[in-house]
């Protein structure tokens, strides 16, 4: 299933919410509007505690995904 809008306005809430700024930072042409919610700016403490599988990587996954549906 594709969505066919060309700006999309997102919310994001916690780690949701650092989801939505890399995919804002990394595509700002299609945020229209980016709504955040208790939201993580970092994820440095998430990579120390698991250094093999950080939650950047995480990240990398999924907006790997999201790219090619979005």
């Amino acid at each position: 299933m594709f969505i066919s809008a060309f700006q999309v306005h997102i919310f994001g809430t916690a780690f949701g919410g650092f989801l939505a700024q890399m995919y804002a930072k990394n595509r700002p042409r299609r945020v229209e509007s980016l709504i955040l919610c208790n939201s993580y700016c970092d994820s440095t403490s998430f990579s120390v505690n698991v250094p093999l599988f950080g939650m950047y990587a995480i990240y990398i996954c999924l907006f790997n995904c999201l790219s090619l549906r979005i």
